[in-house]
């Protein structure tokens, strides 16, 4: 199993409304974590053995774009550890060469909640791994208490850098 970390100054974090707000969205920085993986004889991952990671983002580096509606998401999503945003991902299934589809458990305001998400995963070990992806999530599914039907989906666009830190 190698040890990928993420490297937070080339990731990026882009979350938007489905259908579109007027001016609401949100970038959040300073991802950190680490992926696990084993690779294949090139230095790809192998999506046929297991692929997990870890990962947290602080609540300070979340922005919506809107200062009213940022103190709010931010207190709403904060905690006492000042984490806006824990979680593991797993459950790798491949979909054609590059592509997978896998499960997020995260933890946000001290509750853990299930999520899917599909996206890519480029690169080696040489050159460091790099996940591209897309989450959509109904915010009820993440404990927000609104009608299940006429609320936006929140769309997180991620792309994440990493780099090779242990064989």
């Amino acid at each position: 199993m190698h040890e990928f970390e993420i490297v937070t100054e080339e990731t990026s974090i882009e979350v938007s409304f489905k259908p579109s707000l007027a001016g609401l969205g949100a970038r959040a920085t300073g991802l950190q974590g680490v992926l696990q993986a084993s690779l294949d004889a090139s230095g790809r991952v192998d999506m046929s053995r297991p692929v997990r990671g870890d990962f947290s983002v602080a609540v300070d580096d979340f922005d919506l774009g809107n200062r009213l509606i940022n103190f709010a998401a931010t207190k709403w999503l904060g905690g006492e550890d000042g984490l806006a945003v824990e979680g593991r991902i797993g459950g790798f299934k491949a979909i054609g060469d590059d592509s997978f589809e896998a499960d997020v458990a995260t933890l946000m305001r001290r509750q853990e909640y299930g999520l899917k998400t599909s996206g890519s995963l480029l690169g080696s070990a040489e050159e460091g791994i790099r996940l591209l992806g897309l989450t959509k999530i109904h915010p009820r599914d993440v404990g927000v208490p609104v009608p299940r039907f006429g609320i936006p989906w929140v769309m997180v666009r991620w792309d994440i850098a990493t780099r090779l830190v242990q064989l």
